[in-house]
């Protein structure tokens, strides 16, 4: 089973500046092909966000390219990603130490591997996948996403809330990170998103969904096309974040 995927990114209608990175990577290996995909916004707040998201996209696919030529032990694959992940973070808290800079990042990750998907996540970028409906494989690492866990309050009066950037950890900041971690089984007609708050902050579940169930029947040309114009739509709407995208199906 192969990987059919687009990736965009823009700075946004009001930033000259685009803190997010991105990465896909597929490789052949005994395991069929493999792929990692990552999606890092720069904590805007601070002072060095394109930086540290720069940084954790470079070492991650660097520690992939040299992890994936080795044979793998499945039980200790979550364990080793989330190793590498808190090594990157404790550099980057160094790095940002001794430079006197606050360099944060979030991440959100997903490596395919014979058959299976693994997540690995920080932050409020986003991954979803859709299979017979949409469905969450990250949830928000900010204070209204703990209040939206905990019942207090809705998607909606979120929406419109100023809390909605307050990230409670980031890599390259907090110093004890809690990945997030999931994983499940990947099918021909799946198609997963990986994207930054600018891409989903103007837009509901609903159409988010609409565009995944119909990328199943796209080439990587249409896919292209509709992720575009996705992209136009919520700068219309005036979001004014960075907005980045990867689109993943299995072919």
């Amino acid at each position: 089973m192969g990987f059919l995927y687009v990736t965009n990114t823009d700075a946004g209608i009001e930033r000259t500046l685009n803190e997010d990175n991105y990465l896909v990577n597929v490789v052949d290996t005994s395991y069929g092909e493999v792929c990692l995909a990552i999606v890092c916004d720069g904590v805007g707040g601070l002072s060095h966000g394109d930086k540290a998201s720069s940084y954790v996209v470079t070492k991650m696919d660097r520690w992939f390219r040299s992890y994936i030529k080795k044979d793998i032990d499945f039980t200790t694959l979550v364990h080793d990603v989330n190793t590498e992940i808190e090594n990157i973070n404790f550099e980057l808290i160094q790095m940002g130490f001794e430079a006197r800079k606050n360099l944060g990042t979030t991440i959100s990750a997903i490596l395919f591997i014979d058959g299976n998907y693994y997540t690995f996540h920080i932050g409020d970028t986003r991954i979803y996948k859709y299979a017979d409906g949409l469905r969450y494989l990250t949830f928000d690492h900010t204070v209204l996403g703990a209040k939206i866990m905990n019942g207090q309050i809705t998607e909606e009066e979120a929406r419109k809330s100023k809390e909605k950037n307050v990230l409670l950890q980031c890599v390259g900041v907090t110093k004890n990170l809690e990945i997030h971690n999931t994983n499940g089984t990947y099918d021909s007609e799946d198609v997963f998103l990986l994207c930054s708050d600018g891409q989903y902050n103007q837009l509901n579940d609903g159409e988010i969904e609409d565009v995944l169930e119909a990328m199943i029947d796209f080439s990587q040309e249409e896919m292209q096309e509709t992720a575009l114009e996705l992209i136009e739509s919520v700068k219309y709407r005036g979001e004014r974040d960075n907005i980045t995208s990867i689109f993943i199906k299995l072919s």
